[in-house]
């Protein structure tokens, strides 16, 4: 099938796949924060399917400057991606440390903590979620994406 997987995902839901014994898996690989946190709550409510993930972590942290000031178009895409609004005080919290003027500063959580957070909310979602997912990363050793399991 061709289209939007968004668009796509959103009919999954229109077979009994669960009481009919069907099973099935799911490859996600998804362009950047393409894939939205409804197509993923559409997949685990049909109980049916198990997934495999490639989570664009470096996408997501891309977006997220190390001190607050996060543009708005930025800030809806991560709303979309992640499900819920409540990711900023998960991953920003106040700096111990003052600024020069004396106001109080926001630091972002570390790409580690960032991976926990994101690991959490699809335990929300799905009763089953690797513990430890692959990491892979590009020369550099940056966080380029996480391979997950969700079932």
């Amino acid at each position: 099938m061709q289209g939007d997987c968004n668009q796509l995902l959103k009919t999954i839901n229109s077979f009994s796949w669960y009481s009919n014994y069907w099973r099935g898996v799911i490859f996600l690989d998804p362009y950047a924060m393409n894939l939205n946190w409804d197509s993923l709550s559409s997949i685990a409510n049909t109980k049916a399917f198990d997934v495999w993930y490639l989570f664009p972590l470096s996408a997501v942290n891309r977006v997220l400057p190390r001190h607050g000031n996060i543009p708005e178009a930025h800030r809806l895409k991560l709303h979309q991606v992640l499900g819920t609004t409540m990711w900023e005080q998960e991953i920003y919290k106040e700096s111990p440390q003052l600024t020069l003027f004396g106001e109080v500063d926001l630091e972002r959580a570390s790409i580690d903590q960032i991976k926990g957070y994101i690991l959490k909310r699809l335990k929300t979602i799905f009763p089953g979620v690797s513990v430890n997912p692959l990491t892979l990363r590009n020369p550099k050793t940056i966080h380029r994406y996480f391979y997950c399991a969700l079932l």
